[in-house]
């Protein structure tokens, strides 16, 4: 099934359905703020979501009991909670990348708990953070794994414990004096060496 150029409120794929492909399509909620915009769940493979947006809402993409998705060059703005959260999704990763991803004054960030979850060449930022730290854009790995790849940040940028590996980014873009540590004390010992 291929979708193309629509614009709609949700979607939620449900047990097996594979192959559908997103082009162009927008998920909005002008009138009321959509809880979750793309639901996506019971082993359902091989999706893709090529350009468009996923505005207003708390949770952009909730991938749940191994299912999965690639998302291209979408724009993603006023998401309250998380832009992606992955649970129990463990066989293929879900894949986010060359999006534009703006959060919102609370939390948006990435969670994947029992699941896998690539983020690759994205700008990733809020222009609406504070000094006192009240919107970070976070990493949550759980039990799940995170990659984060060649990714751009803005300021207000907070990782956030789990186990994913945060590889080839541009780290001058972090301004570590705007970040907090909530894990271990052996990640740095001192954030802003």
């Amino acid at each position: 099934v291929t979708i193309t150029d629509c614009i709609t409120n949700s979607i939620h794929l449900d047990s097996f359905a594979n192959g559908y492909s997103f082009h162009g399509v927008c998920l909005y909620g002008k009138s009321v703020f959509t809880k979750k915009h793309l639901v996506i769940e019971n082993s359902c493979y091989g999706n893709s979501w090529v350009g468009g947006a996923i505005e207003h809402c708390d949770v952009g993409v909730s991938i749940k009991n191994n299912a999965q998705i690639s998302i291209q060059g979408a724009d993603w703005e006023v998401i309250n909670v998380l832009f992606v959260e992955t649970d129990s999704c463990a066989s293929l990763p879900s894949a986010i990348k060359n999006c534009s991803l703006m959060g919102n004054p609370s939390q948006s960030g990435f969670a994947s708990n029992s699941g896998n979850l690539v983020i690759e060449q994205n700008k990733i930022f809020n222009p609406l953070g504070s000094e006192v730290l009240e919107a970070p854009i976070y990493f949550a790995g759980g039990e799940g794994g995170i990659v984060a790849n060649n990714n751009e940040y803005g300021a207000h940028t907070t990782l956030i414990g789990g186990v994913g590996k945060v590889t080839g980014n541009d780290i001058g873009r972090f301004d570590f004096s705007k970040s907090v540590r909530t894990t271990s004390n052996s990640t740095l010992d001192n954030y802003k060496e």
